[in-house]
């Protein structure tokens, strides 16, 4: 558990691309981590803001995957209310 990139807390959906990079819901740091096979290991790539609901915020994300046909990460953002 905590808040910096390699420690995860309360991980949910797991996805691993093509090229080795897996990405990870962290749902209670309220972000998605993800983690390389080469040098830096790790990095936010969606939250990591606190939870909420602005564009650069989640709120207990449970699962990610990748849209190949845009190279866009979809996630699963449970208790973000924003319509």
């Amino acid at each position: 558990m905590g808040d910096t990139c390699n420690s995860l807390n309360t991980p949910f959906g797991l996805y691993i691309d093509n090229v080795e990079t897996v990405y990870a819901a962290d749902s209670k740091n309220h972000r998605v981590i993800a983690f390389f096979s080469q040098p830096p290991s790790c990095k936010v790539v969606a939250g990591g803001h606190g939870p909420g609901k602005e564009l650069n915020q989640l709120n207990q994300p449970t699962d990610v995957i990748m849209d190949r046909s845009t190279s866009m990460l979809v996630i699963c953002d449970r208790f973000n209310l924003r319509v």
